[in-house]
């Protein structure tokens, strides 16, 4: 059996590991088990958990779906796009890096030309390019860090700033505190929604797990 061949195997098994711990920990059962991105010969496709193709290899880069949207982020040449299970184009390539869809808002993060912007399903623009940095939407306040001209905020949905930019850095709000890491001429301290600061900033850093606090 050829090294190659092995290392397929090798991949489709831990990933076969991975897809059933995605399906218990996200409730998504096993009726609709998650495809598997695998490389051959410099190109990726998808297998599913026999390591049957169910999407053959054509793809320069391929992330694993999104239980959630049923959406994988692809590349092609230099640019990303989406596509469904099927290996159809949901959104065609266009965009020089590409995010995955957040559950909550329905938005995924792209860059184009050196900015990020926010885009639907579809592919049409929520919030046009003009960040220069982005983190994530939480799923409390439904506020997404973002950076302007060196500072970071925080935007809603439509791409309005809730808090404005002000920070030389900022994380996600965290999913039980609601608050968010916030960083002040070299010292950290934490905000809520509003921005009003819960603690001052004075700690030279911080390590604060946003998914359980």
């Amino acid at each position: 059996m050829s090294t190659q061949r092995i290392g397929l195997i090798a991949a489709i098994a831990a990933a076969v590991v991975v897809a059933i711990l995605g399906a218990l920990y996200f409730g998504g059962g096993f009726d609709r088990p998650d495809l598997i991105s695998v490389k051959m010969a410099d190109k990726w496709g998808y297998v599913d958990v026999t390591g049957k193709y169910v999407i053959n290899p054509q793809f320069d880069d391929a992330r694993v779906f999104d239980r959630r949207s049923d959406l994988a982020v692809v590349k092609l040449g230099s640019k990303w796009g989406y596509i469904g299970r099927d290996g159809k184009y949901a959104i065609n390539p266009q965009f020089d890096e590409a995010e995955g869809f957040d559950k909550e808002t329905g938005l995924a993060a792209v860059e184009l030309g050196n900015k990020w912007g926010f885009v639907d399903k579809s592919g049409k623009y929520v919030v046009n390019p003009q960040f220069d940095g982005v983190g994530a939407f939480d799923e409390r306040t439904k506020l997404c860090n973002v950076q302007l001209n060196g500072k970071w905020g925080y935007i809603d949905a439509k791409g309005n700033f809730a808090i404005n930019p002000q920070f030389d850095d900022a994380t996600v709000f965290g999913r039980k505190t609601g608050l968010a890491a916030v960083l002040v001429n070299g010292k950290w301290g934490f905000i809520d929604h509003t921005g009003k600061y819960v603690i001052n900033t004075q700690f030279d850093g911080v390590r604060y797990d946003m998914l359980n606090n």
